[in-house]
C-alpha cells in the first residue's frame, strides 16, 4: 500500500506483484548525464527478500525523489524482526533510467511516509489485539482450575476487562489515526493513534500471556505468533514514545490557550 501510494503520487508505474518500501534516509541520488545513481544503505525493508519492487525515497539539491528498484537491484542482507518477520538490509550503487526516478507528489517526504507508515501500524496494531482478545476470552472460558473456569475468578476477570478496554482503544485509535492520513495528513491525529495502539499493544499482550500462561508460549500454541507482532509492529514506523514526544511538542507550539482546541481538533 505503501509502496502504491508514493508510485502513483509521483506518476510511475506501478508493477505487479509484492512491493515493499525502504524508508531509511541514509540513500542518496545523483544526476549521472541522461541517467541516476542511487547509492547507500537500509535497514528493516520489509520482506525485502520476496518484493517484485522495492520503492525508496532519496533527496538531491533539496528536491525528494520517488526512487523504483526492481528484483535483483541490489543486495540484500536476510535479517529478521522479533516475530521472526522478514526485516531486510538493502545496500544499492546502481544506475537507473528516467522510467525509474520522479519528484515526489507535493508534499511527500521522510515524515510523511513514516507517518504513512504509522498508520499501517497502528491499522495492523488494532487487528491483531482484536484477535489475541478474543482468544483470550475464550481461553478463559474453556481452561478450569478449582472445578470452574478461569474466567470466573474476580482477578481474570478483571484482567479481561482491561484487555477488552484496551482493544477497544486501539480500535478508536487506529481509526483515528486513518482518518488523520485521509485527511490531509494530519500528523497530531496519526501520532495519538499510533502512540496509543502501541501502548495497547503492550498492555493487551501481557495479559493475554498472563491469562494462558505458560501455554501461550509454546510453539504448539498460536497465542505468541500475534504477540510477537504486537511487539514488533509498535515499534515500526515511530515508537510510543517518538510519536507521544511529537504530540507533545505540538501542543506546546500552539500555546496553553489552545490547549482545548488542539485535543478537540485531534
Amino acid at each position: 500500500m505503501l509502496a502504491g501510494w508514493l508510485l502513483a503520487g509521483a506518476g510511475l508505474p506501478i508493477p505487479d506483484g509484492p512491493m515493499s518500501v525502504a524508508t531509511g534516509t541514509a540513500l542518496r541520488l545523483v544526476r549521472a548525464g541522461a541517467e541516476w545513481r542511487l547509492t547507500g544503505q537500509d535497514r528493516h525493508v520489509a520482506w525485502a527478500r520476496d518484493a517484485a519492487a522495492i520503492v525508496a525515497l532519496a533527496t538531491m539539491a533539496g528536491q525528494t525523489y520517488v526512487v523504483l528498484l526492481a528484483r535483483g537491484v541490489g543486495r540484500i542482507e536476510q535479517r529478521v524482526n522479533i516475530a521472526d518477520e522478514p526485516r531486510d538490509t538493502l545496500q544499492v550503487d546502481v544506475t537507473l533510467d528516467e522510467g525509474q526516478v520522479a519528484p515526489a507528489a507535493s508534499g511527500v517526504g521522510f515524515a510523511q511516509l513514516r507517518a504513512a507508515g504509522a498508520v499501517t501500524r497502528a491499522l495492523m496494531l488494532a487487528g491483531a489485539l482484536e484477535r489475541v482478545s478474543e482468544m483470550t476470552v475464550l481461553y478463559a472460558q474453556d481452561r478450569k482450575q478449582f472445578g470452574k473456569p478461569i474466567g470466573r475468578f474476580q482477578a481474570v476477570q478483571q484482567n479481561l476487562a482491561v484487555l477488552a478496554a484496551e482493544t477497544a482503544a486501539a480500535i478508536a485509535a487506529s481509526d483515528l489515526a486513518a482518518e488523520g492520513f485521509a485527511d490531509g495528513m494530519r500528523l497530531p491525529a496519526i501520532a495519538v493513534g499510533k502512540a496509543r495502539t502501541s501502548e495497547a499493544a503492550g498492555l493487551g499482550a501481557a495479559i493475554a500471556h498472563q491469562v494462558h500462561g505458560a501455554i501461550g508460549f509454546t510453539n504448539e500454541h498460536s497465542l505468541h505468533f500475534l504477540t510477537k507482532r504486537l511487539w514488533a509492529w509498535r515499534d515500526e514506523y515511530g515508537t510510543e514514545a517518538e510519536w507521544s514526544l511529537l504530540l507533545g511538542r505540538h501542543v506546546a507550539t500552539a500555546g496553553a490557550d489552545r490547549l482545548w482546541a488542539e485535543i478537540t481538533s485531534v
